[in-house]
């Protein structure tokens, strides 16, 4: 994963904890998971996936952040895909 910084995630794992990602996306931070780019905005967290395309979770939760997670561990993509 990486931070609107461009800093690698600290972990040598490739995805953070759900409690990670959460605490980072709550505070602002975008960030970028399996090549999908996660934005907070005043709407919610817009996800862009690998191809472009936008996606909006308006509820921003921890069992939404698990579900996206497990998402990324089989390499699903959110969105339209071509």
């Amino acid at each position: 994963m990486r931070t609107q910084d461009g800093a690698d995630w600290p972990h040598k794992v490739d995805l953070p904890t759900a409690t990670e990602l959460y605490a980072l996306l709550k505070a602002g931070t975008s960030c970028s998971v399996n090549g999908h780019t996660l934005t907070l905005d005043d709407h919610g967290v817009w996800i862009t996936n690998p191809y472009g395309n936008d996606g909006l979770w308006q509820e921003v939760t921890i069992e939404r952040v698990e579900k996206f997670l497990a998402d990324m561990a089989m390499d699903k993509d959110y969105g339209l895909v071509p």
